[in-house]
This record gives C-alpha cells, structure tokens and sequence, in this order.
C-alpha cells in the first residue's frame, strides 16, 4: 500500500513538472519587447550608441567644378556631389597637408579612410567608379595646422586624361599654390576667396547645437507588431535650413537610408528582424549652400 502510494505521488508530481514546463514555453514566445530593443542607447557591450551625425556642407559642386577655400582642424570642408548615373570619378586636391576622404552619403561613418596631399608636389587624388546619388567630399588640414588652403577640382575620365597629359608634358613646371590671386586695389573689389574680415562667415555656434530622439508606443508593454514613434528634436537649428534623413543599421557600421523617411517624425511598425536594429536621424545642414 505503501509503495503505491509513493508511485502515485510520483506520477502526480511528473504531471505538474510537464505543466509548467509548457507554460514557461509559452510566456517565453509572448515576451514582449522591451524600450531598449525600440531605442538608441547603450549597446550589448556597453557602448554608446550615437543617435545623431551633423553634416555641414561647404558647396554643392558638379562634375568639372573647382572649389578653393581655407579651413580649419575643427571645421573641415565638405563638398556634396550629386551623379544622375554610374561613372568613373576623378576628385584633385591641392594643397600643403590636407587630406582628403569621399564617402558616399548613405554610409558615413566617423572615421572614414583619408588620403594625404604629397608632401613633394602638395596634390592627392582620389579615383572611384561611383553610383548614381550624392557623395560627400570632406578635405581638411593635417595636424598639427590648425588652418590650411585648399583647391578641389571634380573631374570625369576625360578632364582627368587632359590632365595627366598635361603633366606629363610639363613635369619640371612648379605647382601652382591654390586659391593664388593677385593682390586687389583698395578702391577694387575683393577677389572671391579672399579671407578679408567682412567676407569670413559669422560664428554658428555649433557646439550650442544637439539633437534628441524621442522613441514611444502606444502601449506601455509593447510587443512585435506594434509601431514605435520617433521624434527627433533640434535645438539650436532654428536659423538654419536643413534637410533629415532616417537611416537603420544591422551593425552600427554600414547604415541604409529609410526611404521617405525625411521629417523630423517617423513610424516603424516593429518586427522579430528590425526589433534588434539601430535608429538614427543624419541633418544635412545647407545654410550658406551655393548652387
């Protein structure tokens, strides 16, 4: 008697075990997702997630245009250059230790490969087969200068082909300094690029600006299938014009942009594949842009 009561105290109890077993299985597919799975933040191993990139554009410039200009250490020069097509570019940089990097708008990174002028004849270039959209050029000073001259050309196959025969039929002529003009009369008008007082553009005050991003939804236990809100918030942008793009990332290096997602607000409707992706908002500021 005894020894049936043990059995069937030990079916009962393999009973209960396998009940709970299947609840645990089935809260655990219902989990639902957590804010930080929906906002940028700090990463599985610590990291600070940036949330925002602040682009300055210099110039908007086309195939066969020159850009000269001086910059500084902390402001680099960044030129946009929009291709309608696929085709080989060709992008001269001269000056006394500047660097150059090209990166395509849609991938920028904070670190990008850079190229350095040589210290011999002061020029780099920088040749891809690029895609249709827009690049961005980005050319400043070697440190430890804190300020150095620059002059840009963009070129297509042909002007590069002109040029290097040009080279080659003069290889002992000097180099021309860039953004070099002659001196202006007193009474005459000041050349372009001249760096006189009236003509350097005012303070922006970039280190009062930031950005903030906002991540709701509208249920405080959200779960897959429901639709995370984004808002971002500019301060200190007020007197500037400036387009935004939202753009996601698998791995926080290569990033894509979401297309249409061009205001300062935007929807995801949350999956098991996005719930793990990272968010962020890139301004493009074109104050001071010239076509």
């Amino acid at each position: 008697m005894k020894n049936r009561f043990i059995q069937m105290l030990t079916v009962i109890c393999a009973v209960i075990l396998v009940l709970c077993a299947v609840s645990v299985c089935a809260a655990a597919e219902e989990t639902a997702a957590t804010p930080t799975d929906l906002t940028p933040g700090t990463g599985e191993s610590g990291e600070e997630i940036a949330d925002s990139i602040e682009i300055r554009i210099t110039k908007a410039v086309r195939i066969g245009e020159t850009w000269s200009g001086l910059m500084k250490k902390t402001k680099p020069a960044v030129l946009k250059l929009d291709l309608d097509r696929e085709q080989q570019i060709h992008v001269l940089v001269t000056g006394k230790d500047i660097w150059v990097s090209v990166e395509k708008s849609d991938r920028v990174t904070e670190n990008p490969a850079r190229t350095l002028t040589d210290a011999q004849t002061d020029q780099a270039v920088v040749s891809w087969y690029a895609e249709a959209g827009s690049y961005l050029i980005t050319v400043g000073p070697v440190e430890p200068n804190l300020m150095g001259k620059a002059q840009v050309v963009i070129m297509d196959s042909d002007a590069f082909a002109a040029w290097e025969a040009e080279q080659a039929a003069d290889p002992n002529e000097p180099t021309e300094e860039p953004g070099e003009e002659p001196e202006a009369e007193p009474e005459g008008e000041q050349p372009e690029n001249e760096p006189e007082e009236e003509n350097k553009p005012k303070p922006d005050n970039a280190s009062e600006r930031h950005i903030s991003i906002e991540v709701t939804c509208d249920s405080p236990n959200p779960v897959i299938g429901d639709t995370a809100h984004f808002h971002a918030i500019l301060h200190g942008y007020d007197e500037l014009r400036y387009t935004a793009q939202w753009q996601y990332s698998e791995d926080r290096q290569f990033w894509q942009n979401i297309e249409g997602a061009t205001d300062l607000d935007m929807d995801v409707v949350t999956t098991k594949i996005n719930n793990k992706y990272y968010w962020r908002i890139v301004i493009y500021i074109e104050d001071n842009l010239t076509d």
